[in-house]
């Protein structure tokens, strides 16, 4: 188990992340296969294209 790892994916946290991965790989033409969002981390299975790059 990470070392810092913080339970804070609750209610309306854990809705506006899930929401907000899906916004992102709706515009960006990224299929989600699965999405699993516990308290503490972020599960996804996804596909995009191999040049794909997130520009920050």
């Amino acid at each position: 188990m990470p070392k810092y790892r913080f339970s804070m994916l609750f209610w309306k946290v854990k809705i506006l992340v899930e929401n907000d991965i899906r916004m992102f790989c709706e515009w960006n033409a990224i299929e989600i296969f699965e999405m699993n969002v516990p308290i503490d981390h972020v599960d996804l299975v996804c596909s995009a294209v191999p040049k794909f790059r997130c520009r920050s």
